[in-house]
């Protein structure tokens, strides 16, 4: 098991092994989140550019959350992203919820680790993409009821440097631009059963 994966596992085994009988404290439910990534790169025109990219089609995630205490709890979020330029793959999030006293607003942090399914898949360039991008998360979020909840969020990579394109179709050539992810911000709807 890789090292970038190591402490979400470890607080899943904590939620499962400390799960209360009372079905109260545990909820399960999908998420779909609308997203926009902030990207530098070198584009089909040949220029060194940064832009924001938005994704049409919704990433999907399950969760599990249990909760700690009134206030507080703790999740765990596997899911798949998709996005026509850099950035697909699997998903998996692990997050600390605080609810508000006597407001329906929420706020969330964790950390975010994806998989991503096709490194290299890039238009007119090579590009060389990590085959993984770990992300810290922030998000406010309102509860409409106690099924549905909006939220934005907002993610920031660990290291921005997610890969570099390659300026000569010849891989061994090791000169070219960095590809930088800046940030992420998310809008999300999540359903609980």
């Amino acid at each position: 098991m890789g090292k970038n994966i190591k402490p979400i596992y470890w607080l899943f085994l904590i939620m499962i092994t400390s799960i209360s009988v009372s079905a109260q404290n545990n909820s399960l439910g999908f998420r779909l989140e609308l997203y926009t990534y902030n990207i530098e790169k070198v584009r089909n025109n040949g220029n060194y550019t940064s832009e924001y990219v938005f994704t049409y089609l919704p990433g999907f995630y399950i969760f599990y959350s249990h909760n700690v205490s009134e206030n507080i709890s703790v999740s765990i979020r596997p899911g798949l992203i998709i996005s026509d330029e850099d950035i697909s793959g699997y998903d998996i999030g692990s997050h600390i919820r605080y609810r508000f006293p006597t407001y329906n607003f929420y706020a969330s942090g964790g950390l975010n680790f994806i998989r991503i399914l096709n490194p290299g898949g890039g238009q007119s360039f090579i590009e060389d993409l990590n085959n993984s991008i770990n992300f810290y998360s922030f998000a406010l979020g309102y509860e409409l009821n106690r099924h549905i909840n909006l939220e934005i969020g907002y993610s920031l990579p660990v290291d921005k440097k997610i890969g570099r394109t390659l300026i000569s179709p010849d891989v061994n050539n090791l000169s070219g631009s960095s590809i930088n992810l800046n940030n992420m911000i998310k809008f999300n709807i999540e359903f609980i059963l």
